[in-house]
């Protein structure tokens, strides 16, 4: 390897580590984007959001119209210590050029904060192969490489990163992200306004993964308001009786309830709050009142449910979810209250 290759692996390396030392400081899902230029001299790399770089078998790519925050954008070209053309970069340390990326991408880095060890890990992985020479390509006028796998600067094929595959629903793209990383001081009960109002806002929507067995209370309490938000936001209910029976019926090719399900059913989690707002309803005899044969049927389904779920349940739940709530059960506000598009009245206090 010659003086100036050397020179080139080192100061691109040099960028590789600083992203490293930023995952190390908590932002994990900072991910790289590299490839090389099409007249395949100059590598490049552009920072991303982890969830807004999608994979499918052949290829990976960012996602359209998600990019919220600053470019950045880095060519290992002629001046390639000048890292996204600063400068004042190119005698950097790695960890100095990390401080660099955080004080002049800040909207990218906060949007990073997060635990991803799988990704990490990889980084950690493509880190030990880029000091032997081995740069991470994904994309390329001249490589093509097996599935699964990425190619690199040198004639190897690298193991591709982890990425998020886009699916599609009733013609509705989405990826599943992990949930908001909540703490106790955090307005969990309207956390999930402007995550349910993003499903829209983008070409590929982030639906949130379910955290089963998560033992913080505000990120499952988040989660389940989130659900009555939709329900009252999004189908437009303000009432008990009328979701849980359009709920058993709903239209299969709905956009609105798809959705839904995918994001509060898709671990089978929805009996939880059904099971909840049926006992809301049954409690409720002025508000809902009925029939003898309509009200057994509710609570025949409650104590099967009772009966399912008591081996898992005694009184101990291992997770939080609204009907089993132990000792601390979620809130769920005021279940309906006022109309369906009044936001005001969703959430009331407890």
């Amino acid at each position: 390897m010659s003086a100036s290759e050397q020179e080139f692996i080192r100061r691109s390396t040099r960028l590789l580590t600083a992203v490293h030392e930023l995952h190390k400081q908590g932002y994990q899902n900072l991910a790289v984007y590299t490839g090389m230029s099409s007249s395949g001299f100059n590598w490049r790399l552009e920072l991303f959001d982890y969830y807004d770089l999608t994979a499918s078998r052949q290829s990976i790519s960012p996602s359209k119209g998600t990019n919220l925050y600053e470019t950045a954008q880095h060519s290992a070209g002629e001046n390639g210590n000048q890292y996204f053309g600063w400068e004042d970069s190119a005698t950097a340390s790695a960890r100095e050029l990390a401080e660099q990326i955080k004080q002049r991408f800040p909207r990218l880095i906060h949007q990073c904060k997060a635990v991803n060890f799988e990704y990490a890990g990889w980084l950690t992985y493509i880190l030990g192969e880029a000091e032997n020479g081995a740069l991470p390509v994904m994309y390329s006028d001249y490589y093509s490489v097996g599935e699964g796998n990425i190619a690199s600067t040198q004639v190897k094929e690298l193991i591709a990163p982890p990425h998020c595959e886009v699916e599609s629903v009733n013609g509705r793209q989405f990826i599943y992200v992990s949930p908001p990383n909540l703490k106790n001081h955090d307005d969990w009960h309207k956390a999930y306004i402007p995550i349910v109002n993003s499903f829209r806002q983008t070409g590929i929507a982030k639906f949130p993964l379910y955290s089963k067995y998560t033992a913080n209370v505000c990120e499952m309490g988040a989660y389940w308001e989130g659900a009555i938000y939709y329900i009252q936001h999004i189908l437009g209910f303000t009432k008990i009786d009328a979701f849980l029976l359009a709920a058993e019926g709903y239209e299969k090719d709905s956009e609105h309830w798809s959705t839904f399900f995918l994001v509060w059913d898709n671990d089978n989690q929805f009996a939880y709050l059904k099971a909840f707002l049926i006992t809301k309803m049954l409690k409720q005899i002025d508000k809902y009142p009925k029939k003898s044969a309509e009200r057994e049927k509710w609570v025949a389904w409650l104590d099967d449910f009772k009966r399912e779920n008591a081996e898992n349940n005694k009184g101990k739940p291992v997770f939080y979810n609204p009907y089993f709530g132990g000792t601390n059960p979620l809130h769920l506000g005021g279940v309906f209250n006022g109309s369906g598009r009044d936001q005001d009245n969703l959430l009331n206090s407890y």
